[in-house]
């Protein structure tokens, strides 16, 4: 085994307005459905990366990390998915075993364009959105990059890091990072700062 992705989430519906004791309780059901299943996941992954000799578990993160989004559950599990690729990173270096969160961009999936046409007209996003291939090309560019160790327990912007590897977006184009909008992770690693 090479690399593990970790992107789970379980969404009790759509965020609703008013305050998270106002949204159903099992909204924190993205603590389980994110954090333990990165760890669960993670846990019976490590035996096969540190046996191939070299491996990469990624986290998926978000600027819902840090800034605010979609409620205190989904901040709660970004943060504790970047803290624990963190701690993961440590603990796996002896083996040669990388670990990272990366945030991405608005996806361009179906689901989130089906959402997106839910929303009135004037409150729908027009931003242009990754695409889950540009994550996943960035994902297997970090794999065989020799910055792999560099940025082992980081968490890292996937925009950021897609132009330090010289990936773009499966039609050519270059998704920007949020990092001046929403804020990012500490100061970027001295190679994504060019």
């Amino acid at each position: 085994m090479d690399i593990l992705v970790n992107n789970a989430a379980n969404f009790a519906g759509a965020p609703a307005p008013g305050g998270f004791w106002e949204m159903p309780l099992e909204r924190a059901d993205l603590l389980t459905a994110g954090l333990r299943s990165h760890y669960g996941a993670s846990y019976y992954a490590a035996p096969l990366l540190i046996a191939n000799g070299r491996g990469l578990i990624v986290n998926t993160g978000h600027y819902g990390a840090l800034s605010y989004h979609q409620g205190p559950a989904y901040g709660a599990q970004k943060a504790g998915a970047d803290k624990t690729a963190a701690d993961m990173a440590k603990e796996l270096r002896p083996y040669n075993v990388a670990a990272v969160s990366i945030w991405m961009g608005g996806l361009d999936t179906e689901c989130a364009r089906a959402y997106i046409a839910s929303l009135p007209s004037q409150d729908r996003p027009t931003a242009k959105r990754e695409s889950p291939w540009f994550t996943g090309s960035v994902i297997a560019a970090l794999y065989s990059s020799d910055e792999l160790a560099a940025l082992s327990g980081r968490a890292l912007i996937g925009a950021e890091l897609g132009s330090l590897l010289s990936v773009t977006d499966i039609d050519g184009s270059t998704p920007r990072s949020m990092r001046h909008v929403l804020g990012g992770p500490s100061e970027p690693h001295p190679s994504l700062l060019g």
